[in-house]
């Protein structure tokens, strides 16, 4: 998935940070480490997806 990703025309850092951003707040939810509100995590989301389409552009 990661490749595909890449091969999207995403940078590879880019690709990597939402990655770990998505596996951080998984663990956060899952193991209710730190938890967050879900107005925050919905922050978090606009913000990789904004991130994700100034990459491909």
């Amino acid at each position: 998935m990661l490749e595909e990703l890449c091969m999207d025309g995403l940078e590879v850092s880019i690709v990597h940070l939402i990655r770990l951003t998505i596996d951080g707040l998984y663990y956060v939810k899952r193991l209710n480490i730190g938890p967050i509100t879900d107005e925050a995590a919905e922050g978090v989301f606009e913000q990789l997806m904004q991130m994700t389409l100034e990459g491909l552009t």
